[in-house]
């Protein structure tokens, strides 16, 4: 069955992620490599948890490309410091432990995006790293970011699934930015 090509702007990441109605690049590697991995990820839809190297990519890409999202959403993790049985102050103490888990999860509830301020230090260079190249200004402005597309294969007729980081319009290109 062939569907029309079509590109949808507003697709939350996480429902992009989890359709299981359309193969991606990622997922055709997946199989490549091994079947049950791609019965494992793409059928039951059980992924190991990002790294912390995946989570940061994730961010700085929202950081360049969706500034505006970013600088509402994001937060400086503040240090967490309780005492110990002894009564001295430590970082690692129970108390600051617990202060912790419950400050991350408010802003899991508050939908944050937490960085530590060496992470924000980091993404704010990238920032200012791409916004100093001419090129990948021109490359990042007129446009759309994470557009999911999908289209039929017409060999096969399966369903695929794209979603470049950036669609410059003025271009006719997609951009994949990499956090290198």
């Amino acid at each position: 069955k062939t569907a029309k090509p079509e590109w949808i702007e507003n697709v939350p990441s996480e429902v992009y992620h989890s359709d299981r109605t359309a193969v991606n690049s990622s997922s055709l590697k997946t199989i490549l490599k091994s079947g049950f991995a791609f019965k494992r990820n793409f059928i039951e839809g059980l992924q190991k948890p990002p790294t912390d190297a995946m989570k940061f990519g994730t961010t700085a890409h929202m950081a360049i490309l969706e500034g505006d999202e970013f600088t509402k959403r994001y937060v400086v993790m503040p240090e967490f410091i309780g005492y110990t049985k002894d009564g001295k102050e430590s970082k690692l103490s129970k108390e600051a432990k617990d202060k912790k888990e419950a400050w991350l999860a408010e802003q899991e509830l508050l939908g944050s995006i937490v960085v530590t301020s060496e992470e924000r230090d980091r993404l704010f260079w990238m920032i200012d790293s791409v916004m100093a190249n001419p090129e990948a200004v021109r490359l990042l402005k007129n446009g759309s970011t994470e557009v999911s597309g999908y289209y039929s294969d017409p060999e096969t007729g399966i369903r695929c699934r794209i979603r470049p980081d950036f669609i410059a319009h003025d271009l006719n290109a997609m951009v994949d930015v990499k956090t290198v």
